[in-house]
């Protein structure tokens, strides 16, 4: 998760909106910024924070705030550019957000080190241990992530993340019956935890339990109903009980996200067969 540093370099009141930004100083501008961003005007505030960090280039709270910022707003390769210049030896807050950024830039290994120098120093820091796991799975290390997930649940059994995650390692490492246990504890944890009960509808289809994994799913897409992932696997577990008009349904909300690529030649294969399905 990306963490956003509250507080000013210095204590200088908001300035008056009007002012331009060469007149206002350093803190007015790190403060005016704070409260637009909190009202939405996300390209307003990277400018205010450009401004601040030309002033002190070495502050690491402007220099983070501006990352965060650049992240949300999907500009990745400036967020990293920002990002990547924070000290090796800054508060263990704003190097999370470098390894984030790495994380879903994917350079995983340079993420893998920068989450371990963190934990190094706080090593009950859970939500970094997640990002750490979510590395290591993504480098295919499934055994390496059970172990970082585990200690996430062992000390905080209610960590709905850690069990989330801990039941898609154990599935990418084939145990699915591991897999859904963990998932039902995320769901105990919090029963509207959207992630943990598509990811459980996944794991039963793939279970061979079809008809429980189209309940899962149906209560996931209830929750978040333009979540287009769920729509997909409610659109493949139909297709699995021979139901074409649901799965037909399903297909094409999904499609109204707009896929590109190799993903929507897949989807449009998938689109057809179903569409030919209810001609023969």
């Amino acid at each position: 998760m990306i963490q956003s540093i509250h507080g000013q370099p210095s204590s200088h009141p908001d300035g008056d909106a009007s002012v331009p930004y060469d007149e206002l100083t350093t803190g007015e501008l790190f403060r005016r910024a704070q409260q637009i961003t909190d009202r939405g005007r996300v390209g307003e505030a990277i400018s205010l924070y450009q401004h601040c960090l030309h002033r002190e280039p070495r502050n690491g709270v402007i220099r983070n705030n501006l990352g965060c910022l650049l992240m949300g707003a999907g500009r990745l390769d400036d967020a990293l550019e920002v990002l990547d210049e924070v000290a090796d030896n800054a508060p263990p807050e704003l190097r999370s957000n470098l390894g984030y950024a790495l994380l879903q830039r994917g350079d995983l290994r340079r993420a893998e080190q920068v989450f371990r120098e963190i934990l190094d120093l706080r090593p009950s820091d859970h939500e970094v241990r997640n990002h750490l796991g979510m590395t290591l799975l993504r480098r295919q290390r499934a055994g390496d992530a059970i172990g970082e997930f585990s200690r996430v649940v062992r000390e905080d059994p209610k960590n709905v993340q850690g069990w989330n995650n801990l039941g898609c390692a154990w599935q990418r490492g084939g145990d699915l019956d591991q897999a859904l246990s963990a998932f039902q504890r995320a769901l105990q944890a919090d029963p509207y935890s959207v992630d943990a009960r598509n990811n459980s509808g996944c794991a039963l289809r793939e279970s061979g339990r079809v008809h429980e994994a189209i309940e899962e799913l149906t209560v996931a897409v209830e929750l978040e109903p333009q979540n287009p992932t769920i729509h997909l696997n409610l659109a493949l577990s139909y297709r699995e009980i021979g139901d074409r008009r649901k799965a037909l349904t399903h297909l094409r909300q999904h499609l109204q996200r707009g896929p590109q690529g190799d993903e929507l030649s897949q989807l449009q294969r998938l689109l057809r067969e179903l569409e030919s399905e209810g001609e023969t």
